[in-house]
């Protein structure tokens, strides 16, 4: 491994990232408003994390705020008070509900293994009503899973209440926020995001984005999709693979007008399973990137686990967003 050259390529990627993402002189401390998000996957190019991602595509990157490979929301994920609260699967197949607090990142407690009905592929919190807004997994008879049900969970209890299933919806909808008004939205891969009623679960076309969105070679895929609502800017902040060129993207779209606008290109084809606006301090986020700057804190192994780069065995492993193979 060439640490020298990657040492000072990556501490020149960085300052400038902080010079024009933040508009800092000398790094002073402030609050940023940015989007959080819940890398998932990247084909292994980037470890798996919670990542801070501009509003603006001026110097489009994202970085890290924790890289740890437990934090995987690839059932979607929310925020509770304070909490990251997550689902995903392990290599039984079995549904896990995880909590994570958002000051530590540490876990609170177990993760829970899901016996109930509560098996989602993605939700939203409504603080409001607290309530767990999610599409609902139901096996069919050939043994396919499909998130084919909509409603909610009581978020203490985990008590699910079906409003619509079947044919009722569309089972390619792909990820569920809370909106304008407090509503319940949801984007499908067919141009559409829906406006879901809360009492009845029945959605109505709310804008048409006017392009597909990439789902995979078959009808359900493990492709991810996240979408958040920023309400100062009236719009919601997306996720997303374009079908017609396959580029992994943030979008904008304004709600009053439906204009949609690409605000970044993700570099290694990433792909967030929870997305969320925060403010974060460039204190905080000149910590993280002074930890990237040393060396034997920027290998990571494929599980996105970080490793001391003398204690690296031969193998292949990510430095700096890029695999180099350590020999």
């Amino acid at each position: 491994m060439t640490n020298y050259k990657d040492y000072i390529i990556m501490r020149k990627r960085i300052t400038l990232f902080l010079a024009a993402f933040f508009s800092l002189a000398a790094f002073a401390q402030t609050d940023v408003k940015v989007i959080c998000g819940n890398l998932v996957n990247s084909n292994g190019s980037v470890p798996v994390g919670i990542y801070a991602i501009p509003l603006t595509s001026d110097d489009f990157q994202v970085l890290p705020v924790v890289i740890n490979p437990e934090i995987k929301a690839d059932n979607g994920g929310t925020i509770v008070n304070g909490q990251f609260h997550f689902v995903n699967r392990n290599s039984d197949r079995q549904y896990l509900y995880h909590k994570f607090d958002m000051n530590t990142w540490q876990r609170i407690g177990e993760a829970e293994v899901i016996e109930s009905d509560f098996k989602v592929g993605d939700m939203a919190y409504d603080e409001s009503e607290n309530r767990l807004w999610a599409y609902f997994d139901e096996e069919w008879p050939n043994g396919i899973h499909t998130y084919s049900r909509f409603g909610y969970a009581d978020a203490d209890t985990k008590e699910v209440t079906i409003l619509r299933e079947g044919d009722q919806i569309k089972r390619e909808m792909m990820a569920v926020c809370i909106g304008p008004d407090n509503e319940v939205y949801a984007m499908d891969p067919l141009s559409r995001i829906w406006k879901v009623d809360k009492t009845t679960g029945e959605p109505t076309v709310f804008l048409r984005l006017g392009m597909k969105y990439w789902i995979g070679e078959g009808h359900y895929s493990e492709t991810r999709y996240a979408m958040t609502y920023d309400d100062e800017a009236n719009c919601f902040y997306i996720t997303l693979i374009p079908n017609d060129d396959l580029r992994s993207l943030l979008v904008s779209v304004d709600v009053a007008t439906g204009e949609v606008k690409e605000i970044g290109e993700f570099q290694h084809d990433e792909e967030f399973g929870a997305l969320w606006i925060t403010t974060l301090s460039t204190a905080d986020i000149q910590s993280v990137a002074d930890d990237n700057n040393n060396s034997d804190k920027a290998v990571f192994d494929l599980q996105g686990r970080c490793i001391s780069a003398q204690n690296a065995k031969s193998g292949l492993y990510i430095k700096n967003g890029k695999k180099v193979i350590v020999k």
